[in-house]
């Protein structure tokens, strides 16, 4: 009874100290928690090179650059103007200085300086989800080289296997035990295999030629773009952080650069309407005048407090003020429609990571289940019991069963690369200013 009231009392002092990390990581078997997601370092390196040195990021960093003087224009709104204007429609020339401060603007200058502010989040978000962009490009690029790569590999394995058969095939047809036909079949089935190598290979050659142009510059060796890992094992790791990228799905569209852009959009329009509404209503200001020349007296000075109202043609200020706000009250729904679409990308990525396993597995023991059927029936095919249009067909089978694993885990491996994109894991996004 003490020993059962000892391991009670240490389960609940571990149960307690569950409560900072979370009671479902606590309850993993042995231990153990969530697999953490990972990127091929190659391809990181290629991801980070884009989103630093690609054009259309350089020119969103010009933007964020020139929105941030926009803010400090803003800033000077609050001090005062200078003028100074000279005539000569007087016998003497006519010349006046003039300083204006403003007192009232109804929150118009706050408005402006919050605008610009918002503006300039907006820019960051903007070059932010070009980022993303770009890197989402990099990485079905890769993806799509890395598949073209395996399956070349699975393809020229056809082949070589295919070009074992002949010998023996030209044998038996000169011993006449089987009819030239056969050779023909197999030599068909070869050129079938080499045609399929072909376009793999120029799919592959498309995908590099797109990683150059995203990257801006040739790889320094053939191998340098290379995944340092086979297919199967990034594909591996990638199915053993799935549960963990489908973990707070909400925070990570939260923060997304689309969801702030949006929210960013709409905080500018929103402030285009505080400016029109503030200028339905007067401007109280205070100027300070010097004259000289002209009809004036000579060094004549002033200063004085006025109103200023420019309410505008008839009506119009007030339909612009609810024209702005009706706009901004339409850009916070687009904000929402953002953060749906990118729940439902998420949720199908994740829905495709799963199907993708499940295929890669049944496709693992079907390749081996070809194996074996393919050895069996060469030899049932030598003792006369198999046809040899049968071996070609259990020949053909086993590459199309090793080609369709590879596309399925290279579905897995986008699937992932892309949740992690979107969830901003991936260590240049978190490092992003």
């Amino acid at each position: 009874m003490k020993k059962s009231s000892a391991l009670v009392a240490v389960a609940a002092a571990a149960l307690r100290g569950c409560r900072g990390v979370g009671l479902v990581l606590c309850l993993q078997v042995g231990g153990a928690a969530l697999a953490q997601p990972t990127v091929s370092p190659v391809l990181m390196n290629l991801i980070r090179q884009t989103v630093e040195s690609h054009p259309s990021v350089r020119m969103e960093s010009a933007f964020v650059r020139a929105a941030k003087e926009d803010v400090s224009a803003a800033d000077w709104q609050r001090f005062p103007t200078l003028a100074a204007q000279t005539s000569s429609n007087t016998p003497r020339l006519s010349t006046q200085l003039s300083l204006e401060q403003p007192l009232w603007t109804g929150g118009r200058l706050d408005a402006q300086r919050d605008m610009a502010r918002a503006q300039e989040a907006l820019q960051a978000a903007q070059k932010r989800e070009v980022q993303y962009q770009l890197a989402s490009k990099v990485v079905d690029s890769w993806v799509a080289m890395v598949q073209a790569d395996e399956r070349i590999r699975e393809t020229t394995r056809t082949i070589e296997q295919l070009d074992r058969y002949k010998a023996l095939i030209r044998r038996r047809v000169e011993a006449q035990v089987s009819p030239q036909i056969e050779f023909t079949l197999l030599e068909w089935r070869t050129f079938q295999a080499r045609v399929d190598l072909q376009q793999t290979r120029t799919a592959r050659t498309l995908s590099r030629n797109r990683l150059r142009q995203l990257v801006g510059r040739e790889p320094e060796s053939d191998t340098e773009w290379d995944a340092e890992q086979p297919l199967a094992a990034l594909a591996l790791a990638a199915s053993d952080t799935r549960q963990a990228l489908g973990l707070q799905i909400d925070d990570a569209i939260d923060v997304h650069p689309s969801v702030r852009k949006a929210r960013e959009r709409a905080r500018v329009v929103q402030y285009q309407a505080d400016i029109q509404r503030a200028g339905l209503g007067p401007e109280v200001y205070l100027r300070a005048q010097y004259r000289a020349g002209g009809a004036a007296v000579p060094g004549e000075r002033s200063v004085f407090v006025g109103v200023r109202y420019q309410p505008g043609a008839g009506l119009s200020s007030l339909a612009l003020s609810r024209a702005a706000s009706e706009r901004a009250q339409g850009q916070a729904f687009a904000a929402e429609t953002v953060q749906r679409e990118l729940n439902e990308q998420m949720r199908t990525d994740l829905e495709n990571m799963a199907s993708a396993q499940m295929r890669a597995e049944a496709l693992a023991t079907a390749v081996e289940s070809s194996a074996a059927v393919l050895g069996s029936n060469e030899k049932l095919f030598v003792a006369g019991k198999r046809s040899w249009q049968e071996v070609l067909n259990t020949v053909r089978e086993g590459g199309d069963n090793r080609l369709a694993l590879v596309d399925a885990r290279a579905a897995l491996l986008a699937a992932s690369y892309r949740l992690q994109l979107v969830r901003g894991d991936m260590d240049w996004q978190r490092n992003a200013p």
